[in-house]
């Protein structure tokens, strides 16, 4: 068994010899033990159990995403799976994921469509919120609807998934059928990527990066979503940090009004909101 002083030491060790924060630590101990580790008063562990932690700090150390060690992360109410088949969902696609839920209240069974939907983190979160909808999940990438399915059995959820290229999926649809579209698509160009690439190489390349100056999928989309909207109806895009006028430039050429962008915790423009009129 190790003991109080083992696990104290090896915890004092890898944070004082790297970034590991004691918020980290004691996810893993929990992923690993089932308890919270308590330095004052911290149980005896088996020595499988320690093990299992060091291996586990060691893939952190070496700059593997908390996230895809845990296996799981929270997104908004839900838990959702998360590994390597699709990115990790972060604080900021929980504002999309609100500002989708707020516009979805105003319609009575209404039809939201998640493209480029990744590990499913906004549809599931709608769902969560929203009584009566019609919601689909639209993923190209064969691992990631994998994904998005291993989340749909963990969740009991209802939401239609489709693997399916988004610029044949929205095409196929009759028009006026959709009351919303929401959307976080690849928006990184190559420099910014590799400019960041420690940080998010472990998660998929095609999942960031976007030709056009990030826009790539923003010129696309927009034009093509519009017919398919109801009167009313709304688009949202999650965007990069210098992206605003450039989309704002694109919804207003396709004839989207109203157009408002939100910020985020860090007072980035990140998400923004464009209505096709009535």
């Amino acid at each position: 068994m190790a003991s109080y002083k083992d696990m104290v030491r090896i915890r004092n060790e890898y944070m004082n010899s790297s970034s590991l924060s004691d918020h980290e630590f004691n996810l893993i101990y929990g992923k690993v033990t089932g308890n919270h580790f308590n330095p004052v008063d911290a149980e005896e562990t088996s020595d499988n159990n320690l093990t299992q932690i060091v291996r586990l700090l060691n893939q952190r150390m070496a700059g593997e995403p908390i996230q895809y060690i845990l296996g799981t992360w929270p997104f908004l109410d839900i838990e959702l799976i998360v590994d390597e088949r699709a990115l990790i969902p972060r604080p900021e696609t929980e504002l999309l994921a609100l500002e989708t839920i707020k516009r979805s209240l105003i319609f009575h069974n209404s039809t939201i469509i998640d493209l480029c939907s990744g590990s499913g983190a906004i549809a599931f979160a709608i769902e969560d919120k929203v009584a009566g909808s019609d919601i689909i999940a639209v993923e190209y990438s064969s691992k990631a609807c994998s994904l998005i399915n291993d989340n749909k059995a963990r969740l009991k959820s209802n939401v239609k998934v489709v693997e399916e290229d988004v610029f044949s999926y929205i095409p196929s649809l009759e028009d006026f059928s959709c009351d919303i579209f929401v959307c976080n698509p690849p928006y990184v160009t190559e420099a910014e990527y590799k400019s960041n690439y420690e940080e998010l190489k472990y998660e998929p390349r095609d999942a960031f990066i976007a030709s056009e100056n990030g826009c790539y999928f923003y010129n696309r989309l927009t034009p093509l979503c519009f017919p398919k909207l109801r009167p009313g109806g709304f688009l949202l895009y999650e965007i990069g940090d210098e992206q605003k006028k450039a989309v704002q430039e694109i919804m207003v050429k396709w004839g989207y009004d109203n157009i408002q962008t939100m910020k985020d915790i860090e007072g980035h423009d990140r998400v923004i909101i464009g209505k096709k009129p009535y």
